[in-house]
């Protein structure tokens, strides 16, 4: 599952895996695993850690808030449920 330009979910057997997209001087493209999870919803969960924490984390109450709706959404979601399924 790609989400956004840059990053995409994968699993198999064991790990629900978090790939980043990266680019070469020559602009060969390829897919780094940067870590790995027990559910696709911690998988969204550490993305969006990650991207939060690429901010810099200058306003800490916004980012926080932010960080909060990210997590709203994604339990909305019920990620889950649907994988017991």
């Amino acid at each position: 599952m790609q989400i956004g330009k840059e990053y995409k979910i994968e699993s198999d057997l064991n790990n629900i895996t978090l790939f980043k997209k990266y680019v070469t001087k020559t602009g060969k493209e390829y897919w780094d695993a940067i870590r790995f999870y027990g559910t696709i919803s911690n998988a969204v969960k550490g993305l969006a850690d990650l991207e939060l924490k690429a901010t810099g984390l200058k306003d800490l109450e916004k980012v926080a808030k932010r960080q909060d709706k990210i997590y709203q959404l994604i339990e909305s979601l019920n990620l889950d449920k649907k994988e017991q399924k």
